[in-house]
């Protein structure tokens, strides 16, 4: 038996979303560090734990 491998379709404008959530978090990203570096280290914690979020609604990997 042949195996089908579904993938998703592009969305163009999924994509886009995506890549102005990523350069906002990249932005605030910088703000923590630069402003409130004492909590750079638990911003990345829960930066980390919210990647599988992002995929889930983005559907796609972002990593």
């Amino acid at each position: 038996m042949e195996q089908v491998h579904c993938r998703q379709q592009k969305n163009p404008a999924r994509d886009q979303q995506l890549g102005t959530a990523m350069e906002t978090l990249k932005l605030f990203s910088a703000f923590i560090q630069d402003k409130h570096p004492r909590h750079l280290a638990a911003f990345v914690d829960i930066l980390k734990a919210f990647g599988p979020v992002l995929e889930k609604h983005y559907g796609q990997s972002i990593r």
